[in-house]
């Protein structure tokens, strides 16, 4: 049983030998695993923090007055129920959060470990080994992907698609080519249960296997869909109105208006190489949003064109995967990691189904995808390195500070002024000193006590910027 068939489409067949080596190193996982590190690497080893989630759950695992906070296990009228995912979290911020590189080098561990799973679910498809290694490394090469591993707050992300991936290889056929049996199938309830206890967007979990079945027309499938649906079913009878409320933070408002523009940013964002976060789509022109639909719908049709199946699988897969944040008020990368896993597996297929120039028509657009993934990674990292000047020098700063006024920070330039606004966001305390409400940022020519320099140093505010 194959649910991917490529038919080796677009000119001769030869194969040039540095194909067959290339193909040699993507066969073996260990080769596989090697190359996959060192795209991690520099993620692994960002020396800061990229937002206040990582600050605020270090003061929450750590807190002043030495009760660290509960993962909300009976909770179940919290927005935000996760708490496996916030389990986790607290321990590992208790940890490593001192250690900010040990903490990334962990969680790009684990991204990898994701990846790989990814290589042996497709292989367990059926999908030649070569084939299912570059899956992986298009995955980890994914913008989408790329986020998840570079920043430690998307922890929920890794456990839910991981448990998808994991459901995925419970549906695999057995060795003989046979549907999976009654055990397999009843398997899938208590995966789907864990990835609901990770993150909210586990509620698609159904529908993917619905859309497997659609490829593979094995009424296994579709009962496991059901399976699959019965806690789902139970979580939404609880938690539904919940997460329909209208939350205090506004970037988790919604309407079903804002559904076909969210569909087509999350389908054209992999080729807007210019923008590290998807939000930054709101602010192209309606030329640069056609122009990159465009581009997604070649992708999509020569990927078609190679497999039929892949192509369906992607367009319908990568849908649902992102099917419940469609409906909010603002767009985030780490919602994209199913579909970069989805997109990344029929991307595989039709290069390696593929000839010629429709070889190498595939090949230019991954690059460009992975090209983008780079500078995603990039602009985390950076953030990081100048979060590992600032968070420190910030602390220094708040220790003697007699207050009760805040201390008011001027920020040198404006490009970095979101990075420094969520720095400073409601984080309890950094390394036992006080933060809370005891610093502001100030607008330009506003008095100020410190200037936050574009590196993340801070200086007092009466000497000049440097040119």
């Amino acid at each position: 049983m194959r649910v991917f068939e490529p038919g080796g489409v677009g000119g001769s067949g030869r194969r040039a030998p540095a194909w067959h080596a290339l193909e040699g190193l993507l066969s073996h996982p260990g080769g596989v695993a090697l190359v996959g590190a060192i795209l991690l690497l520099p993620l692994a080893l960002n020396p800061g923090w990229f937002s206040h989630d990582e600050l605020q759950w270090a003061a929450f695992a750590r807190p002043l007055d030495g009760v660290p906070a509960a993962a909300g296990w009976l909770e179940i009228g919290r927005f935000q129920y996760r708490p496996l995912t916030f389990e986790l979290w607290l321990a590992l911020a208790s940890w490593l959060a001192e250690s900010p590189r040990l903490h990334h080098a962990v969680h790009a561990a684990l991204g990898l470990a994701v990846a790989l799973a990814l290589r042996g679910t497709l292989v367990a498809w059926r999908v030649p080994s070569a084939t299912a290694g570059l899956a992986a490394l298009l995955f980890l090469a994914h913008p989408y992907a790329v986020f998840v591993h570079a920043w430690v707050a998307t922890l929920a992300d890794l456990i839910w698609v991981g448990a998808g991936i994991a459901i995925a290889r419970v549906m695999a056929p057995s060795r003989s080519g046979a549907a999976p049996g009654v055990l397999r199938v009843l398997a899938v309830a208590p995966l789907v249960a864990l990835a609901l206890l990770a993150k909210e967007a586990a509620v698609v979990l159904p529908a993917l296997l619905v859309v497997l079945a659609m490829l593979t027309r094995e009424r296994a499938h579709l009962v496991a869909a059901f399976v699959a649906a019965l806690p789902v079913a139970a979580y939404l009878a609880l938690r539904l109105p919940v997460i329909l409320s209208a939350p205090a933070d506004p970037i988790y408002g919604w309407s079903l208006a804002a559904v076909p523009g969210r569909a087509l940013g999350y389908v054209a964002f992999p080729y807007a190489l210019a923008l590290p976060e998807i939000v930054l789509l709101a602010r192209l022109p309606t030329i640069a949003w056609l122009a990159l639909g465009a581009i997604a719908a070649l992708h999509l049709a020569l990927v078609a064109r190679v497999s039929r199946r892949a192509a369906f699988g992607w367009l319908a897969g990568g849908l649902v995967a992102v099917a419940p944040v469609l409906i909010l008020s603002s767009a985030s990368n780490q919602y994209g990691y199913g579909f970069a896993a989805i997109a990344a597996a029929a991307t595989a297929v039709a290069i390696t189904g593929a000839r010629g120039r429709i070889r190498g028509a595939l090949l230019a657009l991954a690059a460009a995808v992975a090209l983008h993934g780079a500078l995603v990674g990039w602009h985390v990292v950076d953030a990081g390195v100048r979060a590992s000047r600032f968070v420190p020098a910030l602390a220094e700063a708040l220790r003697d500070w007699p207050g009760p006024d805040p201390l008011r920070l001027s920020i040198d330039g404006a490009g970095r002024a979101w990075l420094w606004t969520r720095l400073t966001h409601e984080v309890p305390h950094v390394g036992g000193v006080p933060v809370g409400d005891r610093v502001v940022i100030v607008g330009p020519g506003d008095a100020a006590d410190l200037r936050v320099r574009r590196d993340g140093r801070l200086e007092p505010f009466g000497v000049a910027a440097p040119r």
